[in-house]
């Protein structure tokens, strides 16, 4: 079903997406936490319990830091979070590895590839 009070029609739905979508860089999102959550899988990896992928949608550039404690984690990201505020550009996530393993189990198509998402987002809106 539609979503109440929005438009029913594709045209007018993209006419309405279309600004959203650029201003919160939707498909380079996409894409950067798929690339994100693969480095954080990677073998050589080992030993961290948690990751935290920091994404610049703007310079296009994901960075993935690891941790070996959930605590050091946990403040690290709070100290990422407060710098960024107010760039939306930035974006950062902070997963554990049972996490990651139950988003991959969960959504294969996410952890896989967002490209054709992204592809379709970037075709159609913008």
């Amino acid at each position: 079903p539609a979503v109440p009070e929005k438009p029913n029609n594709q045209k007018d739905l993209i006419s309405e997406l279309r600004p959203l979508c650029k201003e919160l860089h939707v498909p380079d999102v996409f894409y950067g936490l798929s690339t994100g959550v693969q480095l954080a899988t990677r073998s050589g990896r080992s030993g961290a319990v948690a990751h935290i992928l920091l994404l610049d949608s703007e310079a296009k550039m994901i960075s993935v830091y690891d941790f070996a404690t959930n605590e050091d984690a946990a403040g690290r990201y709070l100290a990422l979070e407060k710098e960024n505020l107010g760039k939306p550009n930035i974006q950062s996530v902070l997963v554990s590895v049972d996490s990651i393993q139950q988003l991959k189990a969960a959504y294969p198509s996410f952890y896989l590839d967002t490209t054709q998402f992204s592809r379709i987002v970037h075709q159609l809106i913008i």
